[in-house]
C-alpha cells in the first residue's frame, strides 16, 4: 500500500469518525458472514458491489474486508451512510456525485477515486458524451468530466451538501 493511500485512509477514517461513523476492518471471516446478513433494508447490512465492502447504515458503520483498501469505494459507501435519509436502497447517488469528489479531492485521493469509479453511471443527459447509450464516467472525455465535475459540484452546493469551500457536508 503506498504512503498516499495510507494518509487518504487515514483522512477518510477521521472524517467518519467526525460524522458519528466508524469505518472497521474485518477479517474475510467476518466478512463472510456479514455478507449472509445482507438484507437490503434500513439499518441491516448493505454489502456493495464492490466485494469486500459493507455499510450498516443505521449504525453508520462502513466495514471493510482486511486487504480491501479503495479510499474510492470507501467514499462512495460513506455517500450511503452520511446522505442517505432514508437508507441505501433508495439512493440518488448521481445528485451527490459532486459531494464524493469533493471528498475525493480532500483525502487527496481524486485520480484513485476516478478509475475506482469508472463504471459509475453519471445520469443520461450526459449520454451524449459517452462511447455507449447509457453514460459512464470511464467513457467521457478529459473535457466532459470537467464540464460534468463543475456541474455536480454545484448542484451539491444547491442542495446543501458541499460548502462554498468545497467542503463535504453530511446530512445525518
Amino acid at each position: 500500500m503506498t504512503i498516499k493511500r495510507l494518509k487518504a485512509l487515514k483522512y477518510l477514517r477521521t472524517i467518519i469518525r467526525k460524522w458519528g461513523g466508524t469505518l472497521e476492518v474485518v477479517t474475510a471471516e467476518k466478512y463472510k458472514v456479514i455478507e449472509k446478513e445482507d438484507c437490503h433494508g434500513i439499518g441491516l447490512w448493505n454489502t456493495s458491489s464492490v466485494s469486500g465492502y459493507a455499510i450498516h447504515w443505521l449504525d453508520k458503520r462502513i466495514v471493510i474486508r482486511d486487504g480491501c483498501n479503495d479510499p474510492g469505494t470507501i467514499i462512495h459507501e460513506m455517500g450511503h451512510v452520511f446522505l442517505d435519509l432514508d437508507g441505501p436502497d433508495n439512493s440518488d447517488e448521481y445528485s451527490w456525485l459532486g459531494w464524493e469528489i469533493c471528498l475525493a479531492r480532500k483525502a487527496h485521493c481524486y485520480r484513485s477515486w476516478s478509475l475506482q469509479n469508472s463504471d459509475y453511471g453519471v445520469g443520461c443527459e450526459w449520454s451524449e458524451f459517452s462511447n455507449d447509450t447509457s453514460a459512464i464516467w470511464g467513457n467521457l472525455s478529459k473535457y466532459n468530466k470537467t464540464l460534468l465535475v463543475k456541474d455536480r459540484i454545484e448542484h451539491a452546493k444547491r442542495i446543501g451538501i458541499v460548502d462554498r469551500h468545497n467542503n463535504p457536508i453530511p446530512r445525518r
